[in-house]
């Protein structure tokens, strides 16, 4: 649906590329898949890709982002304002994969410790199922 989306933005975009903001926005940012955000960041125009709830962030970001590239005369400066942003968009992506990763764990962990809990609820329920039995036929002989 996304590359679809960015389909039809470029058809409607044309050959006007200098003014043209596209944004796309979806419920969570996880429906962007890799070949949508090359193809976004290859456009050759401005498009911005977000979910609905980091909408102002994104719109914000860009916005700053715009002014100190106009503000900057020196192509040295924008290569460098260039490769500073592409270093914090790569660590956002590190810590969110990293994020990921952690939230995985606990998942995982949480899973163990039930079946833990379940192990050993039947180990004890066992035991004293067969201690009365032992008792039972102790008293009874």
């Amino acid at each position: 649906m996304v590359t679809e989306e960015l389909e039809r933005l470029e058809k409607t975009i044309g050959t006007n590329k200098t003014i043209i903001i596209g944004i796309v926005v979806v419920q969570s940012s996880d429906q962007f898949s890799d070949p949508v955000k090359d193809r976004a960041r290859s456009a050759g125009y401005n498009i911005i890709l977000t979910d609905k709830n980091n909408l102002y962030s994104a719109l914000t970001e860009f916005i700053e982002y715009r002014n100190i590239l106009d503000s900057s005369n020196n192509n040295g400066e924008r290569e460098e304002i260039e490769r500073r942003r592409i270093e914090v968009r790569d660590e956002s992506i590190r810590v969110e994969v990293e994020t990921r990763w952690i939230e995985g764990e606990i998942v995982r962990m949480r899973r163990e410790l039930i079946r833990r809990r379940n192990v050993e609820s039947f180990v004890i329920w066992f035991s004293i199922l067969l201690a009365g039995m032992i008792l039972y036929f102790d008293l009874f002989k």
